[in-house]
């Protein structure tokens, strides 16, 4: 899960661009400023999970990868689940809570640190993290695991979840004409910066990035308060903040590129959505809004599945971090949906 991950977005004056970053940054200094230094804004009762995981690595699609492998290959050779993160998170962090529900009911889980992030490889060129290579990382894991079962890969996947991430052509269509979008999208601009997004991101021991969690997620019950070294120890690997940024800068710079792909979802997809959001962006109307992505995209997503095939479950108490604010509730609806 992550920020705005694998989107598209249609070409912005530079004019704009400017003017929605500064904004950006204004708007949100208030929310993930200084947010480190507060441990209250972490749970110290809750605990990152890493019993009974294996740490391996694979090689897939001309990278090696850091992959978490969890439950019974042997016996589980028809039930691999795959689970993917986002911005700004690891393998680990992302997937501890749900990782043990799904091995109970019978799955091999592998959970790997996609290209860019903590140890997994990290190529230097921007277009290395276009959606097409992207893709293709995970075609090779499916393969290393015996998977014979994407968009860009349709043949291989037999259902898919998806958690407060919206179709790409959703995202591009609605972004083109959604003033509030624009506005939450402002770091999607700023990162296609060179260097200086960098330097932001590392200014003050990470100061922004522990910022992002602890800032849009539920203060005292989103995030386990011992993932914090955890993450500050994968944002400090060498090449990782430029890699982790090269996601969305590739995802503007190649957009074209997807013009000629079938968008068409025909997998039974599941898509999970949290629309909480801090106290200070509630929407005008005084409800919970997604800190980064307007809720009307999920109806915008549905739209480009073929019939029958994808439903949506909101979560009115959780944030952009779902699965971390009722991890409970999502272990059990991606059992029920999967095993179904």
């Amino acid at each position: 899960m992550g920020f705005a991950r694998l989107v598209a977005a249609s070409v912005v004056y530079p004019t704009l661009v400017a003017v929605l970053i500064l904004t950006g940054l204004v708007a949100y200094a208030t929310i993930f400023t200084g947010r480190d230094s507060a441990p209250h804004h972490w749970n110290a009762n809750k605990h990152v999970h890493t019993d009974g995981l294996t740490f391996t690595s694979v090689e897939t699609n001309g990278v090696r990868l850091n992959v978490i492998e969890a439950g019974d290959r042997a016996s589980s050779s028809k039930k691999l689940a795959v689970l993917l993160h986002g911005f700004p998170e690891t393998a680990l962090l992302s997937w501890h809570e749900q990782i043990p529900v799904l091995v109970a009911e019978g799955y091999f889980v592998v959970a790997p640190d996609q290209r860019g992030y903590n140890q997994s490889a990290k190529p230097e060129s921007v277009e290395a993290y276009y959606i097409d290579h992207l893709a293709d990382d995970v075609k090779g894991l499916l393969d290393h695991y015996g998977c014979t079962k994407a968009v860009r890969h349709p043949e291989a996947v037999e259902k898919l979840v998806v958690m407060n991430v919206p179709h790409g052509r959703a995202f591009k269509e609605h972004l083109s004409s959604s003033l509030s979008q624009l506005m939450k999208s402002w770091y999607v601009f700023y990162f296609q910066l060179p260097y200086l997004p960098e330097l932001k991101l590392a200014h003050n021991n990470y100061s922004f990035l522990q910022g992002i969690p602890a800032g849009s997620g539920i203060v005292g019950k989103t995030f386990p308060l011992d993932s914090l070294p955890r993450y500050m120890q994968a944002w400090s690997e060498p090449g990782a903040l430029t890699g982790m940024l090269n996601w969305y800068r590739a995802t503007l710079r190649y957009a074209k590129r997807a013009n000629g792909v079938d968008p068409t979802i025909r997998v039974p997809t599941q898509i999970i959505w949290g629309k909480k959001a801090p106290r200070l962006l509630r929407g005008s109307d005084g409800c919970a809004v997604d800190i980064a992505l307007d809720s009307e995209m999920v109806e915008k997503s549905l739209a480009f599945c073929a019939p029958g095939m994808c439903k949506a479950t909101y979560f009115d108490d959780a944030t952009h971090w779902v699965q971390h604010d009722e991890p409970e509730k999502v272990a059990h609806l991606l059992t029920s949906f999967l095993c179904s």
